[in-house]
C-alpha cells in the first residue's frame, strides 16, 4: 500500500511495523465497528475540525470528505492509470477489514493524522450507545469505559 503524499509517506515510515497475520472470515468487521467509526469517530473528529477552524479549500468537513481523504492517505492498493496521463485509485474497504486491521486503522493510521496535522484528538464516547460500541470494541485490548 503506497501513501499519496510525503507527509502520509513519513506519518507511515514513523510507524512500528505490524505484522502480516490472515484472518479468518469470521474476524470480519462488526457492524458495531462500522456504526462506531461512522456514527460517532468520523462524526466528532468533523466537529472538533469544524469547531477549530479547519476546512477542506473551502469546505467545511463532512464524514464524506473526511473518509475520502483518509482513504487517499491510508488506503490505496493500486494506482490506475486513466488515458490523459491521470491517475484512479482502488481503495482498501473498511468494510471488508478484519477486527484487527479494522482497529489499527483508526487507532494508528487516522487517530495520530488527526493529531500530528491538526491537534484534533477524539475522545472516547459519553453517549451509551457508541460507549456500549466502545468497550465493545476495545475489550480485547482491556480499555473499557
Amino acid at each position: 500500500m503506497e501513501p499519496v503524499s510525503d507527509q502520509a509517506m513519513a506519518l507511515i515510515k514513523s510507524q512500528p511495523p505490524v505484522p502480516t497475520v490472515w484472518m479468518a472470515q469470521k474476524d470480519k468487521r462488526t457492524d458495531k465497528q462500522n456504526n462506531y467509526l461512522n456514527g460517532y469517530y468520523y462524526r466528532k473528529a468533523c466537529e472538533l475540525l469544524n469547531d477549530a477552524g479547519h476546512n477542506i479549500a473551502g469546505f467545511s468537513f463532512t464524514r464524506d470528505r473526511l473518509h475520502a481523504m483518509c482513504q487517499q492517505m491510508f488506503l490505496v492498493v493500486e494506482e490506475v492509470p486513466l488515458p490523459g496521463g491521470k491517475i484512479s485509485y482502488l481503495f482498501e474497504s473498511t468494510t471488508k477489514m478484519n477486527k484487527a486491521r479494522f482497529t489499527e486503522y483508526v487507532d494508528e493510521q487516522v487517530a495520530p493524522w488527526l493529531l500530528n496535522d491538526y491537534e484534533i484528538s477524539v475522545p472516547p464516547p459519553v453517549d451509551e450507545y457508541y460507549r456500549m460500541l466502545w468497550n465493545e470494541i476495545y475489550q480485547s485490548k482491556g480499555r473499557m469505559l
